[in-house]
């Protein structure tokens, strides 16, 4: 293609780059893993749990089995019935 016609096409190309992929996953670990695998810690089941949510569909049902199952930290019931 002429870059001409295309002016965008090489501005853009930089979003599909394999740096811009490391950045995003780099921040994607930054900001699901690493507190989901604080919060696993302190209501009692195993920290290494949250490498589950590195694949989603995965992660999405560790979430929904922890937030209906019984936590080991001994804590009161809150207000939602839980």
């Amino acid at each position: 293609m002429n870059p001409e016609l295309h002016p965008w096409h090489h501005h853009h190309m930089w979003l599909f780059s394999p740096i811009h992929l490391v950045v995003m996953a780099v921040i994607a670990w930054i900001v699901w893993i690493v507190p989901l695998y604080r919060i696993l810690g302190r209501i009692g089941v195993s920290p290494f749990w949250a490498f589950v949510a590195i694949f989603p569909p995965l992660g999405l049902v560790m979430l929904w089995v922890i937030a209906f199952s019984d936590w080991k930290t001994g804590g009161t019931k809150d207000a939602a019935g839980g």
